[in-house]
C-alpha cells in the first residue's frame, strides 16, 4: 500500500503541510489535506 503513494504529488503535498504545522506548533486537519489534494472534503 505504501508503495502506491510513497513519491506521489499527494504524498509530497501532505507531507510538506504535516511539516509547516509541526515547525508552527499547529494542527493539520483532514479537510486541509483533502483540499490541497483534490479530494472529498468528507469521508466515504
Amino acid at each position: 500500500m505504501i508503495d502506491k503513494w510513497l513519491n506521489t504529488k499527494e504524498y509530497f503535498v501532505t507531507y510538506g503541510l504535516l511539516i509547516n504545522a509541526a515547525k508552527h506548533f499547529g494542527f493539520c486537519t483532514y479537510q486541509e489535506i483533502a483540499q490541497a489534494n483534490g479530494w472529498p472534503m468528507v469521508g466515504s
